[in-house]
C-alpha cells in the first residue's frame, strides 16, 4: 500500500452502498491493495457525483484516488477525516455480496465493511426493492392493501371479501374445465395472478376467463414475443436503460412504466422484439402487486428525437396488430393511460398505424404530448428528463431493475410453463399416430 497507513484495530465504520447498513464488521486479515476506481465502476451500487474535491469526507462519501470523483453512499455513516486523496484496500476474500477492507483518507485508515446490495438486502416482509438514487423502488407483492385502496376496489370494481372468494372459486372451476377439454395449463393455484384478471375485468367471470384464454392463445401465436419470459434470458432492454419503473406511484396509486423508443433506443443493440419482451416481463412482475391490480398502470413512451433508424422497426402492420391485441384483449391489469411524449412527425406516422387497430376506449387513452411538461402526472415523481423536479435516475437504473426482477426467477419459471399444448402434444394425448 502507498504511504504510511495503519489499520486501527478498534475503530470501525459501516458503509452502505445503495443498500442497508450492517452493524457487524468482519475481522481484517489477508488484505490486498486494489484501487477503488478499478473496482467501483463495475458495480451497480456505487455512483460518482460532481462534488468538489475540497469537501470533507463525511456522511458516507468516498474519494477516488485516481479520478478525484466522489463515490457516494446512502449517508448512514460519518468518516471524520479531512478531504484529500486516499487509498483503498480490499480483502482478497471478497466473494459474494460482502467486501471487507479499510479505506484510508489522507493517511488515516478506518476499518469498515462495504455491504454491496445483495439478494438478502433486497428482500423485505412487504416486497423486494432496489435503490434508485435517493429513492426506493419496491415490488409490493407481499404488501397489505391500504384501506383507501380497498375502498377504491369496492367502489370501482365491486370487490368485497365475499365476491373475491366466490369469484376465485368459480374461475378455478372454469379453468379446470378448460384444462380437461383443451389441455390448458393455467396458474389456477395462484390466487394473486387470478385476481389480476378478475380485477382487470371488474370481477366479470366471463371477461376474466376470456382474458386468460385469449392470452394463452396469444402466447401460442406469438411465442417469439412472450414465450420463455425469464429474467436471465432478457437483459438487453435493461442494459440499454430503455425501461424504467418509477419508484413512486401517482396520486391515483397507479404504477408508471417509462419506455425509451426514441434516440436512446439503438435497434442494433436491442431489437424491437427484445424491447417488447422486456415490457412484457415487467408487466408479469407488476401484476403480482395488489395495489397495481386495483389502481392500474400508466405507460409513458418517450420518442424524443426518434429517427428513421427507429421508425423502420416500428412501422409494421403485424407488430401493430400483435401489440394492440395484447393490450386490448390480454393485458392482465388495468391500463389507464398511454402517454407518448416528445412526439414528432415521424412517430405520428407510426401512431396512425397502431390507431387503426385500437378500439374507441383505448384510442381515448392514448395521449400525445409535444413536450413532457404537459404530462398530467405529479412532477415530484417523474424523472428530471421528463420534466420532474426531484428524481435523478442512476446511470445503471436499467440493470438495477433487472436485478430486482431476477429475484422472481422462480415465479417466472412457474408461469412460463403455463399455456395450451402444442399440436403434437394434443395428438399424443388423444392417441393419434
Amino acid at each position: 500500500m502507498e504511504g504510511d497507513c495503519l489499520i486501527p484495530s478498534t475503530e470501525t465504520r459501516v458503509i452502505t452502498m445503495g443498500s442497508r447498513a450492517e452493524t457487524d464488521v468482519l475481522p481484517t486479515e489477508s488484505f490486498i491493495e486494489e484501487p477503488l476506481s478499478k473496482w467501483a465502476y463495475d458495480k451497480d451500487d456505487l455512483c460518482s457525483s460532481e462534488a468538489q474535491p475540497a469537501r470533507r469526507a463525511s456522511e458516507g462519501v468516498l474519494i477516488d484516488d485516481e479520478s478525484n470523483k466522489w463515490l457516494q453512499t446512502s449517508r448512514r455513516c460519518s468518516l471524520e477525516s479531512t478531504a484529500g486523496r486516499g487509498n483503498s484496500v480490499w480483502s482478497a476474500e471478497g466473494a459474494g455480496a460482502h467486501r471487507r477492507g479499510f479505506i484510508a483518507f489522507g493517511g488515516r485508515a478506518s476499518l469498515c465493511q462495504l455491504h454491496i446490495c445483495s439478494e438478502a438486502d433486497m428482500k423485505s416482509e412487504t416486497g423486494n426493492w432496489i435503490q434508485l438514487g435517493q429513492q426506493v423502488l419496491k415490488l409490493e407483492d407481499q404488501a397489505q392493501v391500504p384501506e383507501h385502496i380497498e375502498r377504491k376496489a369496492h367502489d370501482e370494481l365491486g370487490e368485497t371479501a365475499e365476491v373475491r372468494k366466490e369469484s376465485l372459486h368459480q374461475l378455478k372451476c372454469m379453468l379446470d374445465k378448460e384444462r380437461d377439454e383443451h389441455g390448458l395449463n393455467s396458474p389456477s393455484d395462484n390466487d394473486l395472478i387470478l385476481l389480476s384478471y378478475l380485477r382487470a375485468a371488474h370481477f366479470n367471470l366471463d371477461g376474466a376467463f376470456k382474458k386468460i384464454t385469449d392470452y394463452y392463445r396469444f402466447k401460442q401465436k406469438y411465442f417469439d414475443y412472450c414465450g420463455n419470459l425469464l429474467p436471465q434470458n432478457e437483459c438487453r432492454a435493461f442494459q440499454n436503460n430503455l425501461l424504467t419503473v418509477l419508484p413512486n406511484r401517482d396520486k391515483h396509486g397507479r404504477r408508471i412504466l417509462v419506455v425509451q423508443a426514441g434516440k436512446k433506443w439503438d435497434p442494433s443493440a436491442c431489437s424491437v422484439k427484445e424491447l417488447v419482451r422486456g415490457v412484457m416481463m415487467i408487466v408479469k412482475a407488476a401484476i403480482l402487486e395488489p395495489v397495481t391490480q386495483i389502481s392500474g398502470a400508466v405507460v409513458i413512451i418517450d420518442v424524443k428525437e426518434l429517427g428513421y433508424t427507429q421508425m423502420k422497426h416500428l412501422i409494421s402492420l403485424s407488430l401493430a396488430e400483435m401489440l394492440v391485441h395484447w393490450v386490448q384483449d390480454c393485458f392482465p391489469t388495468r391500463l389507464k393511460a398511454i402517454h407518448v411524449v416528445n412526439i414528432n412527425a415521424l412517430f405520428g406516422m407510426v401512431l396512425n398505424v397502431f390507431k387503426k387497430f385500437l378500439n374507441e376506449k383505448f384510442q381515448k387513452r392514448v395521449i400525445v404530448h409535444n413536450k413532457p411538461d404537459t404530462l398530467n402526472i405529479e412532477k415530484d415523481i417523474l424523472p428530471k428528463e421528463l420534466g420532474g423536479t426531484i428524481l435523478e435516475l442512476p446511470e445503471n437504473h436499467g440493470m438495477l431493475l433487472h436485478k430486482l426482477l431476477c429475484l422472481y426467477q422462480d415465479k417466472y419459471e412457474q408461469v412460463s410453463k403455463c399455456g395450451y399444448p402444442k399440436d403434437s402434444e394434443k395428438k399424443e394425448r388423444r392417441g393419434w399416430f
